[in-house]
């Protein structure tokens, strides 16, 4: 029997728990409200309030769960005034928190279903405060209203002649949409009028929201509301722009204002480079829209003295958009830009530059030099910097580092493909120099090993080494996760496995010296887990050991750790239930403690379970470490390749086209196929079903007649008519000038094979780099050639990056191959 549907709340009464009676101490409920109807909106309309003021407090929320916008907070004795939904589902969400002591009357309130509110059609009209043109607006107000353009694909402005509230207390909220869901364009109080402030979203309406505390009123305001076409875009091609104090003054305070700059050439980009910059620390704010609109994706928000660098736009428009806010206090010389409009880059390259302590590098300077050309200087003065360097397939980029200035331990930075992974990590201090010879390629390279979606796939039980000096891009490890490792990351490397059948399983960790070494496991993850999906580790490891220095993992003899040693970790293997740490201090190895000494209990593992393992040199000594794999009762590894059934995948370009092949297996199970494609090899976008056709294994093709200029991923979604789903390896075409290539299959197991678009020029050479950053086979390229067998049987099951360089040394192509 299906359950009864919820009670209607409509037309009921609502009221604090207390009841007719005062409410308690110490409590704390939330309920939601939502209509009966599609299409209606609950309001709550108030008929007493009574609470402890700032104390008990009622929230109310424009949706069905605490998450959703805060339409107010409510404490004191005013009578709070009718509040409604704006969400599309009508649902108000009701929170009630008292502290522990006095007690009052509470609220009752009337919960109604409605049609939404008509939004007001105020075109041509002044619209005042609750005061009116002439009075003042009351205490403890709290009310909004949205104002609409009578004609689709206008937009409406506020112009305000009359500006005055309570500057500490009362703040009139302008949002950029017709709810209170839309973005903020601003907050505002005090007695400066404010500048224009027009929609820019497609709906063309503002909402406005008023609150008012209990003392204290003001004159409020008054703007003339109008309609019309949205202002036309700002064409500042070849020109400089500053903030409204112009070139040689301040910007004034109280400012608020917005503009757009757009080529005038469409397929065009705007970029804009900025030349100097200052403004009040962490109050008056520069935001970056990446679009026409203050709805685009933020690029960023500046305040301060750094400089924000280059911003280019990958908005289909062309466009950037900004939008300046300054408070009632302390000015600056605000900002010099220029303005530059052109064909889009192939890519971008971010540069960071990152100072832990956050007082700036002095002297220090990371130097850039673009095809040869002087060595630009990009310094630090607080603690973070982003400067994005426009580039093109075939530039190259050479960074040096100036460590000229102080404190160089508090310093690093980093090189990425924008919207991909990391080029470079200079770690911490950076070497003096020249640190990184890149030719662009605009791929984004495969996430480094020291990052965990770069973790490293162990495929069999052969023993490793590695080594590294950087942390890599991302902190993988909070208190969320680490476990025995609390102090961080510090030269650490990632490996996930899976066990192709169970057994007990341990490792010993040799280091090559006497250093520290410190590890960590976590799982087991469901089989066939991806990378993306557990990573960072979501919760605390099953097996850790740590320890605060050398001295405590020597007294086994040497500097060796693990987990499974006969001797030191009795139980020698155990469940995954158990999680080990070293004490900061100890002075023995005792059996009836072997964790102190490194030496923990390994594990019973089951057959495609998955692990992922971090490997940290506490000492940050870079010497190398060997790791030996202890398997007994029948447990052996395998790689996490997600398996799929597929003989053959090609992506090669047909022109203007790019088909993407593949021929299947007999596999009845799979119901279709979708293909799909990513520039950034982060975003996917489907392009296109295929119905399986399992019993004719057939040669199946997708035309991409559109595909991006650059290059484009793609791969294939097996689907099942019983839900299941895998993914295939990653095929990758150039389109435009530089080499297009790929390597099929892949993965690979003894042999594979390199397909060229176009030759590369004579002397050109692949060179094939384990995790670790060595090269593990070389070839030199036959001339004219576009197609090289790549003898594989001698190299050990693993990720190798592919490199295809030129005579010179230049990099054509970047491609990521696995091992089995």
């Amino acid at each position: 029997t299906p359950p009864p549907p919820p009670a209607s709340v409509c037309g009921t009464t609502f009221t604090d728990p207390g009841g007719p009676g005062n409410y308690a101490n110490n409590t704390n409920v939330t309920r939601t409200f939502c209509p009966d109807s599609p299409g209606q909106v609950v309001s709550l309309s108030f008929s007493q309030f009574a609470t402890e003021v700032n104390n008990d407090v009622l929230h109310v929320f424009d949706g069905p769960d605490a998450n959703a916008p805060l339409l107010g907070a409510f404490s004191g004795t005013s009578i709070v005034s009718p509040l409604f939904a704006t969400n599309p589902g009508g649902c108000l969400t009701v929170r009630f928190v008292t502290n522990t002591s006095t007690v009052a009357a509470g609220f009752t309130a009337t919960v109604n279903c409605v049609a939404p509110p008509a939004p007001t059609i105020a075109c041509g009209t002044t619209i005042w405060d609750t005061g009116g043109a002439g009075g003042s607006y009351a205490n403890n107000q709290h009310y909004q209203v949205t104002y609409c353009p009578a004609n689709p694909g206008d937009v409406v402005t506020l112009n305000f002649s009359q500006f005055a509230t309570e500057s500490c207390c009362d703040f009139l909220t302008i949002h950029d949409g017709p709810s209170m869901a839309a973005p903020v364009i601003g907050s505002f109080s005090g007695n400066s009028i404010l500048n224009p402030i027009y929609a820019t979203n497609p709906s063309g309406c503002l909402t406005i929201r008023f609150r008012s505390d209990g003392s204290t009123t003001a004159a409020g305001w008054a703007a003339a509301v109008t309609c019309g076409p949205p202002p036309p875009p700002v064409n500042a091609c070849g020109i400089t722009i500053h903030d409204t104090g112009g070139a040689g003054g301040n910007y004034g305070n109280n400012q608020h204002y917005q503009v757009t700059y757009c080529p005038p050439t469409p397929g065009d980009v705007v970029t804009l480079n900025f030349a100097s910059f200052a403004t009040e620390n962490n109050i008056d704010r520069l935001t970056i829209h990446n679009g026409p609109t203050l709805n685009d994706p933020v690029l960023g928000t500046f305040s301060g003295t750094n400089n924000p660098g280059t911003f280019i736009s990958t908005h289909p428009s062309g466009c950037l958009t900004l939008r300046f806010v300054s408070d009632g206090s302390v000015t600056a010389a605000g900002w010099a830009a220029a303005v530059t409009c052109g064909t889009a880059p192939d890519c971008i390259l971010v540069l960071t530059l990152n100072d832990s302590w956050g007082d700036g590098w002095g002297t220090s300077s990371v130097d850039v030099s673009i095809n040869g050309g002087a060595f630009t200087p990009y310094g630090l003065t607080g603690s973070q910097r982003t400067i994005s360097l426009p580039v093109n397939v075939g530039d190259q980029v050479v960074l040096s580092y100036n460590a000229s200035g102080t404190f160089q331990g508090e310093n690093s930075y980093s090189v990425a493909v924008q919207g991909g992974g990391g080029l470079f990590f200079s770690g911490t201090p950076p070497a003096a120099g020249i640190s990184l010879v890149h030719t662009v390629d605009c791929i984004p390279p495969p996430a480094p090993q020291e990052d965990c979606v770069g973790a490293f796939t162990i495929c069999n039980d052969l023993g490793f080494n590695n080594n590294t000096n950087n942390t890599g891009f991302v902190s993988d490890l909070s208190s969320v996760n680490w476990g025995c490792i609390t102090s961080g990351e510090h030269q650490g490397t990632w490996y996930v496995f899976s066990p192709s059948s169970g057994g007990n399983l341990g490792f010993t960790i040799t280091p090559t010296g006497t250093t520290d070494y410190d590890w960590a496991l976590w799982g087991p993850y469901p089989p066939g887990s991806d990378l993306g999906a557990i990573c960072p580790p979501p919760g605390q490891p099953i097996r850790c050991a740590a320890s605060s220095g050398p001295a405590t993992f020597a007294n086994t003899g040497s500097y060796a750790t693990g987990m499974g040693h006969a001797v030191f970790s009795p139980p020698q293997f155990a469940g995954t239930n158990l999680t080990y740490s070293i004490p900061a201090t100890t002075n023995t190895c005792p059996l009836a403690a072997p964790q102190r000494c490194g030496w923990i209990p390994g594990l019973q593992v089951f057959e495609g379970q998955v692990y992922l393992l971090y490997i940290d040199n506490w000492d940050r000594s870079g010497l190398a470490f060997d790791l030996a794999w202890t398997l007994e009762s029948g447990a052996s590894l395998d790689c996490t390749v997600l398996p799929m059934a597929l003989l053959d995948l090609r992506a090669t370009a047909h022109g203007a086209q790019v088909w993407v092949e593949w021929t299947a297996g007999q596999d009845e199970r799979v119901d279709r196929y979708l293909v799909e494609r990513s520039t950034d090899g982060t975003t996917w976008l489907p392009l296109g079903m295929v119905p399986a056709q399992p019993h004719t294994a057939p040669h199946y093709r997708w035309v991409d007649e559109l595909p991006a200029r650059g290059w484009n991923h793609y791969r294939l979604q097996q689907l099942g008519a019983d839900g299941r789903a895998a993914h295939s390896r990653v095929e990758s075409v150039y389109m435009g000038h530089g080499a297009a290539a790929s390597i099929s299959p892949n993965p690979a197991g003894d042999h594979a094979e390199l397909s060229l678009a176009a030759p590369l020029p004579p002397g050109s050479r692949l060179r094939l780099l384990d995790a670790a950053g060595r090269t593990a086979l070389a070839l030199q390229l036959a001339d004219a050639g576009t197609r090289y067998a790549l003898p594989l049987a001698t190299l050990r099951p693993g990720a190798y990056t592919v490199v295809l360089e030129g005579p010179a040394g230049e990099r054509h192509a970047h491609l990521r191959l696995v091992r089995y």
